[in-house]
């Protein structure tokens, strides 16, 4: 693989399966419980042809472009979101096998390119909006990372904390644990679905 990122699992009447971006292909991969290994969707984060500002990361092996798809969440119907990278947008697979987006601007400007996305109970979305694949000094990068929130058609900005990343809930909702750098944050989940109280949840920078 080049870039691996966004494991989910998809429970199914058999046995359930995972679903997981490997960025530098652009690919969602499917891996079943017996172990088979299958391309899921072809250009699953980067649809265009030409991405303007882009970087190189490298993987340990490889210099990778990861336009790919990164995080990847199911949605209250069982439809297949990802934060499809370098289309720079949060994007739902319906059924059929068509894509809809759900968000690519914010107050008309285009966001950088989700970086992970989770879905809360209420259907509404939380996703890191990082760009990673963008050179941080560019004209395409239009608005600050940070931390949205998608809740019936809307956008809200929760945090602008620019090494946003990773994304988890807590069983019950109350918390959401968000990844940036050495660093874990936790925040309290209020009745609205805004944030408060951020706190160190693990730091480690420290041995």
């Amino acid at each position: 693989f080049g870039y691996t990122e966004g494991p989910v699992w998809v429970p199914d009447p058999d046995s359930g399966y995972w679903l997981f971006s490997d960025m530098g292909a652009n690919k969602v991969y499917k891996w079943t419980s017996d172990g088979e290994l299958s391309v899921f969707l072809e250009r699953s984060g980067f649809t265009g042809r030409v991405f303007p500002g882009m970087r190189m990361l490298s993987n340990g092996r490889l210099l990778l472009v990861i336009l790919g798809s990164n995080g990847l969440t199911l949605d209250r119907e069982g439809r297949l979101v990802l934060s499809a990278h370098g289309d720079r947008a949060l994007v739902r697979l319906e059924k059929n096998g068509t894509r809809t987006t759900l968000v690519d601007r914010y107050q008309g400007k285009r966001i950088n390119g989700p970086n992970d996305v989770v879905m809360k109970s209420d259907g509404s979305f939380y996703f890191s909006d990082r760009g990673s694949a963008m050179a941080n000094e560019t004209p395409e990068r239009e608005v600050p990372r940070a931390l949205l929130r998608l809740h019936d058609g809307q956008i809200q900005v929760l945090d602008t904390e620019p090494s946003v990343n990773g994304l988890a809930f807590s069983p019950d909702e109350k918390h959401l644990y968000v990844a940036g750098g050495p660093r874990i944050r936790r925040f309290d989940v209020l009745p609205d679905g805004t944030l408060a109280n951020p706190q160190i949840f693990l730091d480690m920078s420290k041995s």
